[in-house]
């Protein structure tokens, strides 16, 4: 993780994601980083969730890990992907494209 990926943010994003619930339920604190990340996963591998919850959570993980890439129609990679634009590429379509800085792209992780 870089310092512009905080843990309070990727809390944030997954909330918006998995709603609060799914936290308060697992009864974890937003500050212990492993357990976020378990229940991130639970939640990404919950069959309640959508396939594009899903697909949005684990955009958000990867791109929590610096590995998710904001890419061009072309499929060519413009830089690395922000956890916000993760989110909504994962949560726009199964082709997860958005627009950004007037761009269309989308998000691979």
């Amino acid at each position: 993780m870089s310092a512009n990926n905080t843990l309070a943010e990727l809390v944030s994003l997954a909330i918006q994601v998995a709603g609060c619930d799914y936290f308060a339920d697992a009864g974890i604190h937003k500050s212990d980083e492993s357990a976020v990340l378990s229940v991130i996963e639970a939640a990404r591998n919950n069959a309640a969730y959508t396939g594009l919850q899903a697909n949005a959570l684990t955009l958000l993980l990867a791109a929590y890990d610096e590995t998710a890439e904001l890419c061009d129609e072309a499929g060519d990679t413009i830089r690395l992907a922000t956890m916000a634009e993760a989110v909504e590429s994962g949560l726009a379509s199964y082709e997860g494209v958005i627009l950004v800085n007037g761009r269309r792209c989308y998000v691979e992780g």
